[in-house]
């Protein structure tokens, strides 16, 4: 029986995910009217829907993984009824305004509807001086992405701050460096834009800073690996504040089985962690599990979404059916999150 409502849930998401570009939001239970929840209801019950499915953007921080997944493991954990599909896509050194070329396609193949748009570090560049011009660029440009996925019929888009850069680091000679007043800037500029378009915004940036300063000050484990891109263990930190944003508290992560400092290797992590979670090293293992089928997932969805785009127009007549034809690799995956997910 388990079994059974088990694969009746992933038809129903697969069903979502192949469907052509559009027709998702036909399909949306809610579609026509209001979802009733309480004022006071947490922001990702607003947000989030039963059987979204979610798609993380951005450069090398998205690309690498470990952040969004281990926020996409919460939020499976807390639908497991119906689950969502879950998933992230990076493309290094992307900018808003590259993005914009990219990343509609992507929606496009993977049938998301609820978008977590995290870039700027690449707007911003390398320079270390905030620069007003600069940021109303990346502002505007942003702006525009926006107004772009929601047009893919995009229903909710959550913007995210890029995170801090390690400027404590030794890596790469301290090349960032007094280079987050800049950033910050940037990350403000964000939070207007979100403002202003009626989108949710999770700022980690400042929390991210102050985390990353704290841990070199401490002699804490590594929270980068290059001063740019989070390690696992500055993954899970970040995700602790993303989660936070979103409505999710420790209470409910003790409940979700969310505990990965749990596991030993992690227990350093502990005490930087927005909130403290009681540990359970089972439910710890049972979440990394999932964050690593998920990881085998989106791998083989960057691949498959990568080749394609460079054989097929996006306005190509047969394209989604030949994305269709080409998924079962991708699917299969997908089956793996789900059996980790319902414990099977």
């Amino acid at each position: 029986m388990k079994a059974r409502a088990a694969a009746v849930a992933l038809a129903v998401a697969l069903a979502a995910l192949c469907s052509p570009m559009g027709s998702h939001a036909a399909q949306d239970p809610f579609e026509g009217g209001a979802q009733r929840l309480p004022a006071d209801a947490p922001t990702y019950a607003h947000l989030l829907r039963e059987r979204d499915v979610v798609l993380w953007i951005g450069d090398e921080t998205i690309e690498d993984g470990a952040l969004p997944r281990f926020v996409n493991a919460a939020l499976l954990r807390l639908f497991e009824d119906s689950p969502l599909r879950c998933g992230s896509i990076g493309v290094r050194g992307s900018t808003t305004a590259s993005a914009r070329e990219w990343a509609p396609r992507v929606v496009m193949t993977v049938g998301a509807n609820v978008v977590f748009v995290m870039l700027g570090t690449h707007d911003a560049g390398f320079a270390r001086e905030p620069d007003e011009a600069a940021a109303e660029a990346y502002g505007a440009s942003l702006r525009v992405l926006i107004e772009t996925l929601r047009a893919r019929r995009v229903r909710e888009v959550v913007v995210v701050s890029p995170i801090a850069l390690d400027e404590w680091t030794e890596v790469n000679d301290r090349l960032y460096e007094g280079r987050n007043a800049r950033l910050a800037q940037f990350a403000a500029r964000a939070e207007a834009v979100a403002a202003e378009e009626g989108a949710v915004f999770l700022d980690l940036h400042t929390f991210t800073k102050d985390v990353w300063r704290a841990a070199h000050q401490r002699g804490g484990p590594a929270m980068t690996s290059d001063g740019v891109r989070p390690t696992e263990a500055g993954a899970i930190v970040a995700a602790s504040k993303a989660l936070r944003g979103l409505g999710v508290t420790g209470t409910t992560l003790g409940w979700i089985g969310w505990a990965p400092t749990a596991l030993e290797r992690f227990e350093p992590v502990r005490e930087f962690l927005v909130e403290d979670v009681d540990p359970d090293p089972e439910q710890a293992a049972r979440m990394f599990r999932l964050v690593r089928a998920m990881d085998v997932h989106d791998a083989h969805a960057d691949t498959l979404w990568r080749t394609l785009d460079q054989r097929l127009h996006p306005e190509h007549q047969h394209r989604v059916e030949m994305l269709v034809l080409h998924r079962g690799e991708v699917e299969r995956n997908w089956a793996s999150v789900i059996g980790v997910l319902r414990g099977e």
